[in-house]
């Protein structure tokens, strides 16, 4: 499969119904956004794995509606099961020839396609705005994500008059394309590449490390209580329905142990950093650490 198959697949609402591997070059931005436009069609539980034994034993034949991620940098092993999408920079020569057929190549990124995306999520935005809003965000993939995010919460209509005071403000002068928020969905998602990309701007962002433990400690216990109990209402973890559905999609990357490790340490460290026992330097590098060693 190539990428113009893909694409018409995505488009004909065509659920995945088999194994596909995700190759990239430099970065896993545009993967990560056909991963959520094919988990958008079944509307389907996104389930990261650590490695492709942990399929073993799982029917993913049955409905349960999943769909399973497994992540590397070099793809050495292969299990041909559906529906499983894996994502990597490098397939080991080994096993090359077997996989060719479920192979789809993703290029670097070029400022058309980036154009392009800005024009899907910003559809009222002039062809002018467009392409200020591209060298506004030097063409950075996340920061473009990040401005549209932002420009959207103003509704399309809006989307003129408000960038257009928002660039007269200088709102797109800062540093950085990342914010603490980013910094916390990468580590719920586990997603390693955006961390150290995110982690090498960290001067710039100077995220509180107090305010990232108290977002990620109650983001860990939503999500240990939708994965404990499926049926839970998003009133009953005093979360609207979007920010439940957001919290949602991030079940399954972390197991209930690991949840529950994560939320004791978080918890100490919040006490430790509010009693003055730990000093704030480093302590970024140390949450991320444990974290994604538990």
């Amino acid at each position: 499969m190539d990428l113009i198959e893909l694409k018409k697949m995505i488009l004909n609402n065509q659920p995945l119904k088999r194994t596909i591997i995700f190759k990239y070059e430099k970065d896993t931005f545009l993967i990560n956004q056909y991963i959520e436009n094919i988990r958008n069609i079944s509307n389907s539980n996104l389930i990261y794995l650590d490695s492709l034994n942990e399929l073993k034993g799982i029917d993913l034949l049955s409905n349960d509606n999943s769909l399973y991620i497994y992540k590397t940098d070099k793809l050495n092993d292969f299990i041909s099961n559906k529906p499983l999408i894996i994502v990597c920079n490098s397939i080991s020569k080994d096993l090359i020839n077997d996989v060719n057929l479920f192979v789809v190549e993703f290029p670097d990124l070029e400022n058309w396609q980036l154009k392009d995306y800005i024009q899907v999520n910003l559809p009222k935005l002039k062809e002018e705005n467009i392409s200020l809003l591209g060298n506004l965000s030097k063409w950075d993939p996340y920061r473009i994500d990040n401005n549209i995010k932002i420009i959207s919460l103003f509704g399309e209509g809006a989307s003129n008059n408000i960038f257009l005071s928002m660039v007269r403000d200088g709102f797109f002068s800062d540093s950085s394309q990342f914010t603490i928020f980013d910094l916390s969905n990468s580590i719920l998602k586990k997603d390693i590449s955006k961390i150290n990309l995110i982690l090498k701007d960290i001067s710039n962002i100077n995220p509180d490390p107090l305010a990232l433990t108290t977002i990620l400690e109650k983001n860990f216990i939503n999500i240990l209580n939708i994965q404990t109990n499926p049926r839970i209402a998003p009133e009953e973890l005093n979360l609207n329905y979007k920010q439940f559905l957001a919290i949602k999609y991030n079940c399954g990357v972390y197991s209930d142990i690991q949840l529950l490790k994560i939320i004791k340490l978080l918890s100490q460290i919040d006490y430790k950093l509010k009693s003055g026992l730990l000093e704030y330097d480093k302590i970024i590098d140390y949450l991320i650490i444990n974290i994604l060693g538990v």
